[in-house]
Order: structure tokens, then C-alpha cells, then sequence
């Protein structure tokens, strides 16, 4: 009744117990926040400014040094424990759960960029023979709110785990706004411009595992947020 737990089978230890190299990106959604991380949500350690500045940096900084602490001990090792090898870009419930924290924005490239990493990681596990194979489950924030002000047209240092660098495996932001359109920021929720940047995070796997080698031996698999 709580979620998942460390009793709990889930697909991640099933294939662990078959030699697979398993890996956790995005959403977790899956069991309650712990309460000391929750405090974090909250905002009552300070919150991030909503642009990352020369005069604010530091402040940043120092508070992400104990936001991201907090998420290793009682978010990524949970997950971990429930059968990933792997964790990156994890977040909880819905990013605007993390308004109070400044940090109620969608980052596809930090989402991205830690599937992008997993791949090239289990990949050379499975070459120096320490798995037989690999799975990542990738569960991105979007396409759901907010909308473009909450996602691409913010900060991208800023995500849902806090400062990031603005280094990305995807084309640019602007890249993505000028082909769908040049839609504003303000518009509605479910703008073009957000399941473009979700296909080109899915097209950053793919062409990762093309040159990988992996490709033909990967089943790729996509489902939709409630079935959208």
C-alpha cells in the first residue's frame, strides 16, 4: 500500500537475477517521498532562484551540495534497491510537486543525456563480459504540465535535481522552438514543442545505440502517459 518496495519483484530484479546490466532514468512515481527529502520539496532548506546568474551562482551551489545528498540517500538508493543498477535524472510525482523547491521544470536533456549515459555504461559492461545484457527504463516528465515556460523556455542549468550544466546530447532549445513554429512560451500545455523535445531525446537512444553496434539486438519499446 505504500508503493514499491524492497520485497517488491519489479522488472529491473527479475532481469538483474538473468545477468542484465539494468538501469532507472526519470520518473520514479512509484512509493512515497521520504520526509527528510520532502523537506526539500518543500522549500525549507531555501529555494533556487529561477535563473541562474553570475551573482546567484554560488548560492546555488551551496544549496545544491545538500539538496543533492539528500536525493542520493533517500531517493536514488531506493531505486537501486528495487533492482537498477543505474540511476539518473530521477525524479518524484510531478515537477510542479517541486515548485517550492524553484525546481518545477521539465529538463529533456538532462532526462537524455542520463539515458545516453546508461547505454554507453551497460554497454561496456556487457563488452568486458560483467553482464549478459542491458535494460533501462526511461520515464520522462513529459509531455505533461506545465508548459513550455515551465520546460524549454526555462533555465536549462535548472532541473528537477537541482543545477545542472547546461551541456546537452540533444539540439538546441532554440533548434526545437524554430521547428515547431516559434510557438511562445506561454502557450498551452501540450505544445508541439514539447513532444518534439521528447522525440528527439527518443532519437538520442537510438542513435546512440546505432553506434553502439547494439541496435539490432535491442528491443526498443514506447508507451504514452496515461495512454495519451
Amino acid at each position: 500500500m505504500f508503493g514499491c518496495s524492497r520485497r517488491a519483484q519489479t522488472l529491473g530484479s527479475m532481469l538483474q537475477r538473468a545477468r542484465y546490466y539494468t538501469g532507472f532514468v526519470g520518473k520514479y512515481h512509484l512509493a512515497p517521498t521520504d520526509g527528510n527529502l520532502e523537506s526539500w520539496h518543500r522549500g525549507q532548506h531555501g529555494k533556487f532562484p529561477p535563473s541562474i546568474t553570475a551573482e546567484n551562482e554560488a548560492v546555488a551551489e551551496a544549496l545544491q551540495a545538500g539538496y543533492e545528498a539528500a536525493r542520493e540517500t533517500y531517493l536514488a538508493a531506493k531505486v537501486r534497491a528495487v533492482g537498477f543498477n543505474f540511476t539518473g535524472a530521477l525524479s518524484v510525482g510531478n515537477v510542479v510537486d517541486l515548485n517550492n523547491l524553484g525546481l518545477g521544470v521539465h529538463n529533456m536533456d538532462w532526462e537524455a543525456g542520463a539515458g545516453v549515459e546508461f547505454l554507453e555504461t551497460a554497454h561496456d559492461h556487457v563488452a568486458r563480459g560483467h553482464a549478459s545484457a542491458y535494460f533501462l527504463h526511461l520515464c520522462t516528465t513529459l509531455t505533461h504540465s506545465p508548459g513550455p515556460r515551465g520546460g524549454i523556455c526555462a533555465d536549462p542549468r535548472l532541473s528537477e535535481g537541482g543545477l545542472i550544466s547546461a551541456a546537452s546530447v540533444l539540439p538546441s532549445r532554440q533548434s526545437i522552438m524554430q521547428r515547431t513554429g516559434g510557438e511562445r512560451c506561454s502557450f498551452a500545455e501540450y505544445d508541439a514543442s514539447h513532444t518534439l523535445w521528447v522525440d528527439e531525446g527518443v532519437g538520442a537512444l537510438l542513435k546512440t545505440l546505432r553506434r553502439l553496434g547494439d541496435e539490432e539486438d535491442t528491443l526498443f519499446v514506447v508507451l504514452a502517459d496515461h495512454q495519451r
